[in-house]
């Protein structure tokens, strides 16, 4: 996926993992974020990028959060590009 993708759109990108105590912190507030563009139609977007997690472990955290919002899933490199 590339910004490109996005022409058009103000697009915040959140970079977070569940390791990160302040990351876990704002999840509520992404997902409050994500509900209120997505009801709105606005031409805005969030896009999450989990880095250096696990698929699963990130998997159950949105599950046990019932998390909607979209994510990508990185490493160092992605956090690079």
């Amino acid at each position: 996926m590339t910004l490109s993708a996005f022409r058009g759109q103000w697009v915040l990108v959140d970079f977070w993992g569940t390791w990160c105590e302040p990351c876990v912190k704002d999840v509520p507030k992404t997902e409050r974020l994500y509900q209120t563009l997505l009801d709105s139609r606005a031409k805005a977007t969030i896009l999450t990028v989990a880095v250096d997690d696990e698929v699963e472990t990130i998997k159950a955290f949105m599950r046990a959060r019932k998390l909607t919002f979209p994510v990508l899933i990185g490493d160092d490199e992605t956090v690079k590009r």
